[in-house]
């Protein structure tokens, strides 16, 4: 009985950081034919300090732009209206890789959210 009381608290303490590191994060995937470009939108509201930042990016995939467009519900001069952040991404070279964006402020260390997207350049 020992043994599994102490199995079980093992794996609480594994599993649970691993949980918590996990909330908040989507995971997707794509695959693009190599010299192909294609955008990933994320809302996001730069007013808040918070905003999305590129993490990780493949040896397969170059950024070509990343973009920040206001809401068309905002009306002018509003301050606090959000948008969404547009992400370009090219592939150039083929293999499996992933991206991975943080939302959050520069100045902090932890994110709000992250999205990671495994994409296959053929």
């Amino acid at each position: 009985m020992r043994i599994v009381k102490n199995t079980i608290g093992i794996c609480l303490c594994i599993m649970l950081p691993l949980a918590s590191a996990m909330a908040g994060t989507t995971m997707l995937s794509k695959s693009v034919k190599n010299g192909e470009r294609f955008d990933i939108s994320l809302r996001s509201n730069p007013s808040t300090g918070y905003t999305w930042m590129l993490r990780t990016l493949p040896a397969q995939l170059m950024l070509v732009s990343a973009r920040y467009s206001q809401s068309a519900d905002c009306k002018a001069g509003v301050t606090g209206c959000g948008g969404d952040q547009v992400f370009s991404f090219k592939g150039v070279g083929t293999g499996t890789g992933k991206i991975e964006l943080v939302y959050g402020r520069s100045w902090e260390a932890d994110t709000a959210k992250t999205e990671v997207m495994t994409v296959t350049v053929e």
